[in-house]
């Protein structure tokens, strides 16, 4: 599986939660690895089911040979600027 591949997956995979406001290529600042950030711009309580729903298609990415790490960021997609950790949107839902 290639990036793009894996890219279009997270894609698909937060247009169908509808917590989910955008997708970022961040970093995780304490360990410097790349990371995938589902942006959750919710007032909704967490759905934690959605958390395993990630894991599984975490552990699908990779044993489809692309290695990445997905999280999840709670705030509004207008204020990903105030965590640059965040990056690169790469998907905004509309």
């Amino acid at each position: 599986m290639t990036e793009t591949e894996a890219i279009q997956k997270m894609i698909e995979f937060a247009e169908s939660h509808p917590r989910i406001v955008g997708l970022s290529k961040g970093n995780c600042p304490e360990e410097g690895h790349v990371v995938f950030y589902f942006i959750d711009g919710s007032d909704l309580p967490v759905d934690t089911a959605s958390w395993d729903q990630m894991v599984d298609l975490e552990l699908d990415i990779y044993e489809n040979g692309f290695n990445c790490l997905l999280a999840e960021w709670p705030c509004p997609i207008d204020g990903t600027g105030l965590y640059p950790h965040l990056g690169k949107i790469l998907w905004k839902r509309t």
